[in-house]
């Protein structure tokens, strides 16, 4: 499934989501007939279990991408749909009708829960998408689950306690109170300055995926101001508010979960027309070592093929070409900061190898090389460079794999 959307796409999702609303307000008399609100309460639990699903795959997608990419902003992302999945899913059990849960379910704590849940959604995905993304050297994950967790909890503590005390929002028959208006207006702006931040970002960086979560901003945008016009908490307008929502939260979904499926020949060949010489990844397992891809021009100037790489036989396959000191580095204890920069000689060639580890993934390690050819002009530099520090920024030569390989963690 593609994650991201053209503009065409974009351009008819959007139309097609004012024409729904237009249409369901338009025919509502007819449609009202076909609506039973005593199925709402049903309905209304199957829309906002989808969303609550969704805010903890996300949230379980991202905690564990995070000991692969060490994104700042995957980690964020992932803690928001943690605190705004928990919070929908107080909103749900609390809704009217819902069976008794600490204290009786009613209509307060329900829309409650809701104005706060969409407060929190809006402002934090305008920072999520404001703040430049960087790379973190600490794990964050323990804190910020504590921290959430503390937050949500004095949450649900304070509707919970206070819930007779709290200004009205809904009153039932007569519609929504000006407060309520005043709190799902405010959630509106947000959402439409979040809609012109990303198509601003599309435009500068002719991202599709930045569509994909746009169209989701624009089915919550249009939720939000359903919320505004119900007189009930069971009617036909409350029922449509909640199908936009849901809507939304499937594009949210599909932006940050699903990825257009590549084979890592596709992933990995991509890179290699940056690379003039061949390009590698190595799997350990115990103390194994195992080729998984190996392709480049360089390859074929070195008389071998892509499938005798692959080779599981010892002094075979790329340890014929790369010798005993990559598989040493592989087998050897050590962390991700640890690279590897060194010459050899094969057929009267001078060859600069460059090795990176990668987190584990399910307990198996990974290590991702490239081999470039180096002219006569360049293997003084390159002696003196493989000479210093393991610590060092590889030079030119090696560049590319330390910027760009990053993704082959995740083949």
């Amino acid at each position: 499934m593609k994650s991201s959307l053209s503009e065409g796409k974009f351009l008819l999702l959007t139309l097609s989501a004012i024409f729904l609303l237009l249409a369901l307000h338009i025919f509502r008399p007819q449609l009202t007939e076909f609506y039973n609100p005593a199925d709402f309460l049903g309905i209304h639990t199957i829309l906002e279990f989808f969303s609550i699903a969704v805010s903890a795959t996300i949230f379980l997608y991202g905690l564990k991408s995070f000991g692969m990419t060490r994104s700042g902003k995957m980690l964020y992302l992932s803690f928001i749909f943690f605190q705004i999945g928990t919070i929908d899913l107080m909103h749900t059990i609390t809704f009217k009708g819902m069976p008794h849960f600490i204290t009786d379910s009613s209509v307060a704590k329900a829309t409650w829960f809701w104005v706060i849940s969409r407060g929190l959604e809006s402002f934090l995905m305008l920072t999520f998408i404001v703040f430049p993304n960087r790379e973190l050297k600490r794990d964050y994950r323990r804190l910020l689950l504590v921290l959430v967790a503390i937050f949500t909890s004095l949450v649900v503590f304070i509707v919970f306690h206070f819930e007779h005390s709290l200004p009205l929002l809904v009153i039932e028959g007569k519609g929504t109170t000006f407060l309520k208006n005043v709190i799902e207006y405010g959630v509106c702006f947000i959402l439409f300055l979040s809609i012109i931040i990303m198509l601003s970002q599309y435009f500068l960086e002719k991202d599709g995926n930045k569509l994909t979560i746009t169209i989701a901003f624009v089915f919550l945008l249009l939720s939000e101001l359903i919320f505004t016009t119900y007189q009930s908490v069971y009617d036909f307008d409350n029922f449509t508010g909640h199908l936009f929502k849901a809507i939304g939260y499937y594009f949210i979904l599909r932006s940050f979960y699903f990825t257009e499926p590549t084979s890592e020949i596709d992933q990995l060949s991509s890179m290699l027309s940056d690379l003039p010489g061949f390009i590698f990844k190595l799997q350990i397992r115990r103390n194994d070592c195992i080729c998984t891809f190996c392709d480049g021009e360089l390859l074929g100037r070195l008389g071998m093929f892509s499938k005798e790489m692959l080779s599981k036989a010892p002094q075979a396959g790329i340890f014929k070409i790369l010798g005993h000191l990559t598989e040493e580095y592989c087998l050897s204890s050590g962390t991700t900061k640890d690279k590897k920069l060194f010459t050899i000689n094969y057929k009267e060639k001078t060859l600069l190898v460059s090795l990176k580890r990668y987190p584990s993934s399910e307990g198996v390690r990974s290590v991702v090389g490239t081999v470039v050819e180096l002219q006569a002009g360049q293997q003084k530099e390159a002696v003196h460079k493989t000479r210093q520090s393991e610590s060092i920024r590889p030079d030119k030569f090696s560049q590319f794999h330390y910027e760009q390989a990053k993704n082959l963690s995740k083949i």
